[in-house]
């Protein structure tokens, strides 16, 4: 067992491709079954805190092709927290990003399993991301701890952006690692668009 263990986690300093494996995603596959029974059974696919609340808002009339809706004939007597009227139109106060993906999870009619998909992205970025910098161990250790992480399996569970963020923050630290290891720019220009996504 110990000689398993020590080969499994066998410092690895001439990684020459930088890749998935099979531990990066048998850990992104448990982030997701996690947060998404979390996000299901214990979270009952609702929101619960007013930020979410409006993500959703946002979410189903983006989903239904609206950039805003038609207020009531009297909004006063409707009147929602973070959502402000103006010309007899609702429309959200949070950048359009994340709630369009939102979106798309309501077009399929899971928006709650958004996040938890998010977070094994999270996952496997994290994984590339620490073997660019340091080696194969480093990853695996780095990714066995973000798959216990109290706040990934919390965040992945809820519809807060935070997820999402994280997703695009990876992806451009990978790309641009990438980039600067090849002398390529096209990497970099597709790492500073995933940062301003």
């Amino acid at each position: 067992v110990r000689e398993s263990i020590v080969r499994f986690f066998a410092e690895d300093e001439t990684v020459q491709v930088v890749r998935l494996d099979r531990l990066a995603l048998l850990a992104a596959l448990w982030v997701i079954l996690l947060t998404g029974f979390l996000a299901y059974f214990v979270y009952q696919a609702h929101p619960h805190v007013p930020d979410e609340t409006q993500y959703i808002f946002q979410a189903n009339y983006m989903a239904a092709g609206q950039l805003s809706v038609k207020a009531p004939p009297v909004p006063e007597a409707f009147s929602m927290y973070m959502v402000p009227f103006r010309e007899a139109r609702w429309y959200g106060i949070f950048p359009l990003g994340w709630p369009v993906l939102l979106a798309l999870g309501t077009l399929f009619g899971a928006n709650w399993v958004v996040n938890p998909l998010l977070a094994g992205s999270c996952i496997l970025l994290a994984y590339l991301f620490f073997q660019q910098l340091y080696s194969r161990r480093f990853a695996r250790m780095a990714v066995l701890l973000l798959c216990c992480s109290p706040w990934l399996i919390f965040m992945g569970m809820s519809y807060m952006s935070h997820v999402s963020t994280l997703v695009f923050a990876l992806a451009a630290a990978v790309l641009l690692l990438r980039g600067m290891k090849r002398q390529n720019a096209a990497f970099a220009f597709a790492a500073l668009s995933r940062f301003a996504t």
